[in-house]
């Protein structure tokens, strides 16, 4: 049976098929993995989306649903090993956020706007955090084993698992995001193509964490009014994933992502008038299921590199399709950890 992404495993809601022994997490369940465990809100989704693919793939259906291998490292884990290293991150951040935004909390959120100060001190201690975090990857013999350097057994399997069948990975974020109140989307770096060898994986980590603290990502949170950014406590999880990409140019893989409901909040910009034609609100487009689609890395679908296929689907099951010529790829570069635009999707 063919395999296919995470991200299809929504599609089929629309299958005839009794959800009475569905496997749910709860919210409590969510908020546990998340934060009393400290692996982040996309890491606890990963771990609901990989029960309901084992009780979907247990159902008699044309395809199966496969989670790629991931592995979390939880916030006080990589804080614990930088404080080992003498950088205390956590220190130092809750002694920016005590001068410079407790006492203008209330003033913050209503304009969204940062003090200048503030984000002054926060490009220094974005910077110095990039230092220590080189000075320390700098130091770290080629071999280290991740597994002790974090306390976390399981991540030296996964390097190697991933290394047995010549695949990269993805390093990503995981932190008070891909919540209902709060998307953070792009807000936190990801690397992709990541070489399974430690000081590889640590490069990425130190550019994932550090983004925790950038601009793009405090800026984002304010304006969508996430209180969390005056805790004292920073919250930096992070999570470490086999990368879905081609391998031989033959076989190109298909990505896409779904937004479960319509993407500017539920409400489109256009007026909703009552008979008389007066204005009575903004019309809904609530119901919305939106998917779109393309050949290579999904980086390109994410960032809007690439044209790509888009997909309306509403609640009566129909299917309203936008399909564009498609003649760019995003693919990983095989001889480096990056990746890079092909001209040509099909060659």
């Amino acid at each position: 049976m063919p395999y296919i992404s995470c991200i299809v495993l929504l599609f089929f809601c629309w299958l005839p098929f009794s959800y009475a022994q569905m496997p749910v997490l709860d919210q409590a369940g969510l908020e546990r993995i998340a934060e009393a465990e400290g692996y982040g809100y996309k890491y606890a989704n990963l771990k609901m989306l990989e029960a309901l693919s084992i009780w979907f793939n247990k159902k008699n259906h044309a395809y199966k649903v496969a989670i790629p291998q991931y592995f979390g490292i939880p916030s006080t884990k990589q804080q614990d090993f930088l404080q080992a290293h003498h950088v205390d991150m956590r220190g130092r951040w809750s002694k920016l956020i005590a001068s410079y935004l407790l006492g203008q909390k209330a003033k913050i959120l209503s304009e969204k706007q940062y003090p200048r100060a503030f984000l002054s001190e926060q490009e220094k201690f974005e910077h110095q955090l990039l230092s220590d975090f080189n000075a320390i990857i700098d130091r770290a013999d080629p071999g280290t084993s991740l597994d002790n350097i974090f306390h976390v057994p399981g991540i030296d399997a996964l390097l190697k698992d991933v290394s047995a069948k010549n695949e990269r990975l993805m390093v990503r974020s995981s932190g008070k995001e891909d919540t209902k109140k709060l998307a953070n989307a792009g807000g936190n770096e990801s690397r992709a193509n990541v070489l399974p060898v430690p000081k590889d994986v640590l490069n990425a980590l130190r550019d994932v964490v550090v983004s925790y603290f950038g601009q793009k990502s405090l800026k984002q949170r304010l304006g969508a009014g996430d209180e969390s950014i005056f805790d004292n406590k920073p919250f930096t999880p992070v999570i470490m994933q086999r990368m879905i990409g081609e391998k031989t140019p033959d076989a190109l893989p298909k990505c896409g992502v779904m937004f479960t409901e319509e993407a500017e909040g539920g409400v489109a910009r256009y007026a909703q008038r009552d008979k008389n034609n007066n204005v009575v609100g903004k019309l809904k487009t609530t119901g919305i299921t939106i998917v779109q689609s393309a050949y290579g890395h999904n980086e390109g679908v994410v960032n809007s590199i690439i044209p790509v296929d888009t997909y309306y689907i509403d609640n009566s099951d129909t299917i309203y399709p936008i399909i564009r010529p498609k003649i760019h790829r995003m693919m990983p570069d095989p001889d480096k950890a990056s990746e890079r635009i092909f001209g040509n999707a099909f060659s």
